[in-house]
């Protein structure tokens, strides 16, 4: 699984621990998620403290991991918020821009990154995913199944260069085994202040082959924990026992829909009619049916406008058929909108924004969404991707490259201080992309903006290759512009005849050049401005 260049040195043969078992007669202990009952297609377990840690066993957590894999593949509102969210937060990915004191190192680092992590197959062990791909790959797994690992690899170990090999959450568990593992918690080593120094993967369904991995060469990919909890859980789980409803409320309403839009017809005669049913005009088929007092119905099927066949009944005198219609629709719709509702407030993002857009009929109420998402996008962003994949990521990346010499030759060499670098992110979500970008404009012509956050929020580009692009565009032209008039054995138009400036945009003019003073000591002072 890792790599058969990954070893560990197992310790000496101990005592044999026993996996404690959860027994039901702890009465009075209290179930901490409900969503783990396996009563049918549920589960029971105990808890005996508050300790975070103990009230989400392993088994815990594969029943809820279990049932969001259900309803992602079933239930189309769970994978659209589970897929949708995570491109929210990720958009078009956060990258790692180099802010060191050297502009060449800066500029080789930049050029390095993107051979080795904006290719898929080089970036990550499986060649699935690239640096920016990654983070949605992880985003959607923490709110599916919790948790996420990814094994540093460095140069030789699976490739040529560093790569990131992501390991789903239940690989990481204690193996079965006569080892002593009293160390061991889930597949987690921790020093005695909690901190994690070694991870188990196991390596077949039998629990006997696993690595075990330092701390330090793996990533837990993961959304804020509270203090004593080691483990990811999905942020879903508070409404996963609700949601197995949902698709049974829909196929109800399914059902009762389609009931309701078909029609019966009957013959209806009157009192004292005993004469033979005659035939219909068009009649395709026709049955008897014996009525257990020995009564007859003759039933005719009959071709209608749309192309299906109805049936239609002759009955006995007197007798009529009855249709009664369901008033249940709108009941179930709200219901529905109920669990969605509950659903979408475990992901900490308003209902409306995430199922009900149209709901929000007022300016203020949909800004008012709008920076709740973004308050939220936001702490996702510099919380778990930055915190936990840019900063794991990054630093090691540069360092197995400095080690390796990929940067021998850069002029003036590799900086003392090698690692500082700036985040760029995405652009803010608006419901006004017209007005906020004429805010950014404004903000980067008067000053207030770097140039570097502003090319990076809305092109994802560097600044500085950003304005190459431009400087080499301008050329172009003009270059072009001579060619083609030369082809046309015609004089150049000048540039501006042909790219004219915006209206209102003052025509750009050479600098008149300025003779030299000789004698600046004789040139009086510029009087002050009143």
């Amino acid at each position: 699984m890792i790599g058969s260049t990954l070893q560990f040195t197992p310790p000496a043969p101990m005592k044999i621990a026993t996996r404690p078992v959860a027994s039901s007669s702890l009465l009075g202990m209290g179930e901490a998620f409900d969503a783990a009952k396996r009563n049918g297609y549920k589960g029971w377990w105990w808890f005996p403290s508050l300790d975070p840690e103990a009230q989400m066993p392993e088994q815990t957590r594969e029943v809820i991991a279990e049932k969001l894999s259900w309803l992602y593949n079933n239930v189309p509102a769970v994978s659209a918020v589970i897929d949708g969210l995570a491109m929210d937060e990720v958009d078009t990915g956060l990258w790692p821009k180099p802010a060191t004191s050297s502009s060449a190192f800066n500029s080789a680092v930049k050029a390095a990154f993107q051979q080795q992590c904006g290719f898929h197959k080089s970036f990550s062990a499986d060649g699935e995913d690239n640096f920016f791909s990654g983070q949605y790959r992880v985003r959607r797994e923490i709110r599916k199944m919790g948790e996420l690992f990814g094994a540093k690899l460095r140069a030789g170990e699976a490739a040529t260069c560093p790569q990131l090999h992501f390991l789903p959450s239940w690989q990481c568990a204690n193996a079965s085994t006569k080892l002593d593992q009293s160390f061991w918690k889930e597949g987690r080593m921790n020093n005695k202040f909690g901190r994690a120094m070694k991870f188990r993967f196991l390596k077949n369904r039998e629990r006997t082959q696993w690595d075990d991995l330092d701390a330090a060469d793996v990533i837990h990919f993961h959304d804020p924990f509270f203090t004593g909890q080691k483990r990811g859980i999905s942020e879903l789980a508070p409404a996963v026992r609700q949601l197995f409803k949902l698709d049974e409320i829909g196929k109800a309403e399914t059902t009762g829909v389609l009931l309701r839009a078909r029609m019966a017809y009957a013959i209806e005669r009157g009192e004292g009619d005993n004469e033979a049913p005659s035939l219909l005009p068009g009649a395709r088929e026709v049955s008897t049916i014996t009525n257990p007092d020995g009564t007859k119905v003759l039933i005719q099927k009959i071709m209608v406008d749309d192309d299906t066949e109805v049936e239609v009944a002759d009955l006995s005198g007197g007798k009529k058929i009855k249709v009664v219609e369901s008033a249940k629709s709108s009941e179930s719709a709200s219901w529905i909108d109920q669990l969605l509702a509950n659903f979408a407030r475990c992901t900490k993002y308003p209902d409306a924004y995430i199922f009900n857009m149209s709901g929000l009929t007022q300016g203020t109420a949909v800004r008012m969404a709008e920076t709740k998402v973004q308050c939220v996008v936001n702490t996702v962003r510099d919380f778990q991707i930055i915190l936990q994949y840019i900063d794991e990521w990054y630093p090691f990346w540069l360092w197995q490259n400095i080690q390796s010499g990929t940067f021998d030759n850069v002029r003036d060499g590799i900086p003392d201080l090698w690692w500082p670098y700036h985040v760029v992110r995405p652009k803010d979500k608006t419901v006004d992309p017209g007005r906020v970008g004429r805010l950014y404009d404004e903000r980067v012509r008067g000053g207030l903006m770097p140039v570097g956050l502003y090319t990076g929020m809305i092109y994802g580009e560097d600044e500085e290759e950003f304005d190459d692009k431009i400087i080499h565009d301008a050329y172009r032209r003009r270059r072009r512009i001579v060619e083609i008039a030369a082809d046309l054995k015609v004089s150049p138009l000048a540039y501006e005849e042909i790219f004219r400036p915006p209206p209102g945009t003052a025509a750009l003019a050479p600098a008149a050049e300025t003779p030299p003073d000789d004698d600046p000591d004789d040139t009086p002072p510029a009087s002050p401005k009143k």
